[in-house]
C-alpha cells in the first residue's frame, strides 16, 4: 500500500494575489468601469511593487479589463452595449456546450442538491433582500454555473470563462435594481436542472440558452 504525501500548496504569486485584489476592487467599486488610472495606482490598490504591476497590467490589458489611455495611464473597462452582448455571446456559447455534458454526467445526487438549493432560496426571494440573502443569491447562482462548466473538464475554457464571468458581474454592477429578477433567475436554473434530471441535454441547452438570452436582456434594460 503506498503511502500518499502530504505536498504542501504553493503559495499564491504575487501577481496572482495583485489580481484578486483588482477582481475585488471592480466588484465592491473601489475601481469604477471606465476609470482612469496610472500605474502607480494600480499598484497601490493591488500592493504590488513596480515590476509585478507592469506584469498585471500586461495581463488585464491582454484579458480586456484595461486598455491603454494615451497620456492618461491605462483605462477599466466601461460597460456599453458593446461589451454585454460579446460577454453573453461568448458565455451562451460555451454554456449551452456545457450543459450537455453536464447533463449527462452529473449525479442524480448533486442535481438533487442544487435542486433544494434554488428551491430553498426561491422561497426566501423578498422585494428588497437584505444583503445577506444576496450573497447567498449569488452564491447558488455561480455554484451552479461553475459546475456546468467544470463538466468540460478544459482548464483553457475554464479560464476564459472565469475572465469573462468577471465582465459580467461587472455589467451587472450597473444594473438597476437586480432583485426584480431573482426570482424568474432561479426558475430559469431549476428548469436547466430539471432537464438534466431527466437527461435531456437537447432540453437542458435550450433552458441555458433561453436563461442566457433573458439574463443580458435584464441587463440592458429591456425586460
Amino acid at each position: 500500500m503506498s503511502e500518499t504525501l502530504d505536498i504542501p500548496a504553493k503559495p499564491p504569486l504575487q501577481r496572482e494575489r495583485g489580481y484578486d485584489a483588482f477582481e475585488t476592487g471592480l466588484m465592491e467599486g473601489a475601481i469604477q468601469p471606465g476609470q482612469f488610472l496610472s500605474q502607480r495606482e494600480i499598484g497601490s490598490l493591488t500592493n504590488l511593487p513596480e515590476r509585478a504591476t507592469r506584469e498585471l497590467i500586461a495581463q488585464l490589458i491582454g484579458e480586456g479589463l484595461l486598455e491603454t489611455a494615451r497620456q492618461r495611464g491605462f483605462k477599466v473597462a466601461s460597460v456599453d452595449v458593446s461589451l454585454i452582448r460579446n460577454a453573453f455571446q461568448l458565455r451562451r456559447f460555451v454554456e449551452c456546450g456545457a450543459v450537455m455534458e453536464f447533463c449527462a454526467n452529473a449525479s442524480d445526487d448533486a442535481l438533487a442538491a442544487y435542486r433544494r438549493a434554488h428551491e430553498a432560496v426561491l422561497a426566501e426571494v423578498t422585494p428588497q433582500p437584505d444583503a445577506a440573502f444576496r450573497e447567498r443569491y449569488y452564491a447558488v447562482d455561480r455554484e451552479l454555473h461553475a459546475a456546468i462548466i467544470a463538466a468540460l473538464r478544459n482548464p483553457l475554457i475554464e479560464n476564459a470563462y472565469r475572465v469573462n464571468a468577471l465582465k459580467i458581474r461587472l455589467i451587472r454592477r450597473t444594473q438597476v435594481r437586480p432583485e426584480r429578477f431573482m426570482a424568474l433567475t432561479i426558475r430559469e436554473h431549476l428548469a436547466i436542472v430539471e432537464a438534466c434530471a431527466k437527461r435531456d441535454r437537447h432540453a437542458a441547452a435550450d433552458a441555458m440558452g433561453v436563461h442566457i438570452d433573458n439574463t443580458m436582456h435584464r441587463v440592458m434594460g429591456l425586460e
